[in-house]
């Protein structure tokens, strides 16, 4: 799958062949899928809107899951109304809008988080324009610092995906593992360096982000963070940088 926008660079991955689909006007809407950033880098890529559902925001029935503790249903299209009309459409029921108080100022808040170094400097660039904007606009714009749990957020990620994600392919590994891609065959090596004991500390890691993440929704209505670290990348095949995507 070639990027529609530039055919030298890749549309993401994964799910970017929807994400494509979207964006050469070959499709108006489409699903995808998201483990580690199937959904929010193709779109990023690709320059349209990716919603990545929570775990059970959008029914997950009928998928064979590679991680299930990770992967999640999401919506591709052109425009936020499309998103909403197609989540309509699956869940049967209408999202209710944000609103705000009368006379206040929406309050958002600016995650640049511990892997801000990574992000190239147009990401850095467009962030920066971002919260010029918004604070324009009118909102009030905060920067937000993540919990230190999530000092072992990406870590904990590896480990979740690689158990579950070798797991899910024990029968095939074991009988095709000659047949498989180098990325599928270096994680089967891999698996025999984590325990249940890391799998589980992981898991725990994880939940406590997730609750220690609503905290911060307290403060602010909605999260801005970087959904990639540059611009789309010229390797047509295998995985690309994966900063900001994973957490």
């Amino acid at each position: 799958v070639r990027n529609p926008h530039d055919l030298t660079r890749t549309p993401g991955v994964s799910s970017s062949g929807s994400a494509a689909a979207i964006a050469d006007f070959m499709v108006p809407l489409a699903l995808g899928t998201q483990t580690g950033g199937s959904m929010i880098r193709p779109a990023t890529y690709c320059g349209i809107y990716g919603f990545k559902a929570s775990l059970d925001g959008l029914d997950r029935g009928g998928i064979r899951h590679l991680r299930p503790t990770l992967d999640t249903l999401g919506l591709f299209a052109r425009s936020l109304p499309d998103i909403a009309l197609m989540r309509r459409a699956i869940v049967g029921e209408e999202q209710a809008k944000a609103k705000w108080p009368e006379g206040a100022r929406p309050r958002l808040g600016l995650c640049r988080t511990n892997q801000w170094s990574l992000a190239s400097p147009e990401t850095q660039r467009a962030i920066g324009a971002a919260q010029l904007r918004l604070r324009d606009a009118g909102a009030e714009v905060l920067d937000i610092d993540l919990p230190k749990p999530f000092e072992r957020a990406l870590e904990s990620f590896k480990v979740i995906s690689l158990w579950e994600g070798t797991g899910a392919l024990e029968r095939e590994i074991r009988e095709h593992l000659d047949m498989m891609d180098p990325w599928l065959r270096d994680n089967a090596q891999k698996r025999a360096t984590i325990t249940r004991d890391d799998y589980e500390a992981a898991k725990s890691n994880a939940a406590e982000c997730r609750a220690r993440l609503a905290s911060l929704f307290t403060e602010v209505s909605a999260l801005i963070a970087p959904a990639t670290a540059g611009e789309a990348s010229q390797k047509l095949t295998g995985l690309e940088d994966l900063t900001f995507c994973q957490l």
